[in-house]
């Protein structure tokens, strides 16, 4: 069966087509000014979710020591995802999803504060849905 919208390769392998969502951004302290969202999608295969996030803080206001933002669904256990500054090949970033709830909060790799003026970050990751 083809399905209009969707590519064949989707259709053979019975994936969905992904989803955009729009992240909510907040810091353990303080406010961000701007952030530039390139992109936030999803694919959901029953509670398996894939996701992509693609940010740049444009004007980080008063915003310090982590970035955090909202997911598309609740999580249902805790997961680790790395992330990397596609501009700079030396920086990575470790982002933590939390159980229970929607959030994934995003420090360096080292555990430091990623909160810069320009900072580009890019995250792919995958977790469970509670429903």
């Amino acid at each position: 069966m083809i399905t209009p919208g969707v590519t064949n390769v989707q259709n053979v392998l019975g994936q969905q087509a992904w989803t955009s969502w729009t992240p909510t951004f907040t810091a353990a302290s303080g406010t961000f000014t701007t952030i530039t969202v390139t992109e936030a999608k999803y694919l959901a295969r029953g509670k398996d979710i894939e996701w992509v996030i693609d940010f740049t803080i444009t004007d980080k206001g008063s915003a310090q020591f982590d970035i955090r933002f909202t997911m598309p669904t609740t999580i249902v256990q805790i997961e680790t995802h790395i992330g990397i500054n596609p501009t700079s090949a030396t920086t990575t970033y470790q982002a933590t999803s939390f159980g229970g709830t929607n959030q994934t909060w995003v420090l360096t790799h080292t555990n430091g504060d990623p909160i810069a003026d320009g900072v580009r970050i890019s995250i792919r990751g995958r977790y469970r849905a509670v429903a």
